[in-house]
């Protein structure tokens, strides 16, 4: 049982003891208002005696009470038991909030949000020496067909991203973007786009047939470079091979296949429109400039006992370009 207040302007001296308050009355003579001691002659003999005995009495009318009625003088309320307690909790919108993702999950629909900010600088050379700061967001949707209650081997991938701020890559004087991230889905501004709606078969254990809208970028998958300038290094230099940042566009309609090893993709072929079109539907541009062809194998191996992999690849397009005319990954005249 809880111990209720004692009464106003005392000190908590009521005790329960069998269910009934004892007379805190007994003390009364002994405390004044401010619970300091009532008796303005402490030396003397028969007001020490008096108050020894009132003190006696209160602690033997409590130990008998108590041991009559075989109650604790003091006693703590019992916490609220889980399954009493839980509900009321879990009931609250915060807590439900996550609950909402498995349930999707369970119907094969994955959403995943992330965020990435950027505070850069010049701090020497360069065309001017500034400090910007920039940001981007990226929305990924999975949808796994078998258990949306499709087909097995059917997977749909969605990618949209925003970004917004101001990079320094422009301030750096360099061809290679120092900023990669920050290219996407355009280079400048405040721009939310869609850049990729993938549909993806599998044949088999070992081959799969993907084609829609292709983000280029997101398909560029290496052990040790790669990550969109978000999950690995950020130059442009040491993410993508710059060497086809020419003829491969960064969001395009497109198609091809690939063959898998233990579930990691060892040969590619795509077939891809060369227009980029990562803010618009590219409908009105489709295959308008021709195609790009690519082809990338990868071989893993292992070197003194330490992982690594050996990667062969190359485009081909049929569309017609500009010596320097600016391609989606960087601008060969402003870097």
């Amino acid at each position: 049982m809880m111990l209720n207040p004692a009464p106003v302007g005392r000190r908590a001296l009521g005790t329960a003891a069998g269910g009934r308050w004892l007379p805190w009355v007994v003390l009364l003579p002994l405390l004044n208002a401010s619970g300091e001691s009532a008796v303005r002659s402490p030396s003397t003999i028969g007001s020490r005696v008096i108050r020894l005995c009132r003190l006696t009495a209160l602690v033997t009318i409590v130990l008998a009470r108590s041991a009559g009625a075989q109650e604790p003088i003091f006693s703590v309320a019992p916490f609220p038991q889980t399954e009493d307690f839980v509900p009321s909790v879990a009931n609250e919108p915060s807590a439900q909030m996550p609950l909402w993702r498995d349930a999707l999950s369970e119907r094969g629909v994955t959403f995943d949000v992330s965020t990435t900010q950027f505070y850069q600088g010049v701090a020497s050379g360069g065309f001017d020496r500034e400090f910007e700061y920039a940001g981007r967001a990226d929305y990924f949707v999975t949808i796994d067909g078998e258990r949306a209650g499709l087909w097995e081997g059917a997977k749909l991938a969605l990618h949209g991203e925003t970004r917004f701020g101001n990079t320094v890559n422009l301030a750096t004087g360099a061809i290679s973007p120092a900023n990669f991230a920050m290219e996407f889905p355009l280079n400048s501004g405040t721009v939310t786009a869609l850049t990729a709606i993938k549909y993806t078969q599998a044949v088999n254990e070992d081959l799969l047939a993907f084609a829609g809208k292709i983000n280029t970028l997101d398909e560029f998958v290496q052990p040790f470079a790669a990550g969109r300038g978000v999950d690995s290094f950020m130059n442009m230099g040491f993410t993508f091979p710059v060497v086809l940042s020419r003829t491969v566009p960064y969001s395009t309609w497109g198609g091809g296949v690939a063959l898998l090893r233990e579930a990691v993709p060892v040969f590619i072929f795509a077939v891809y429109d060369t227009f980029d079109s990562p803010t618009t539907t590219g409908f009105q541009e489709f295959f308008t400039n021709g195609v790009t062809i690519d082809v990338l194998a990868t071989l893993p191996v292992e070197v003194w006992g330490l992982p690594g992999h050996q990667s062969i690849g190359g485009t081909y397009s049929t569309g017609t370009y500009d010596d320097l005319q600016r391609t989606p990954y960087y601008d060969p005249i402003l870097g």
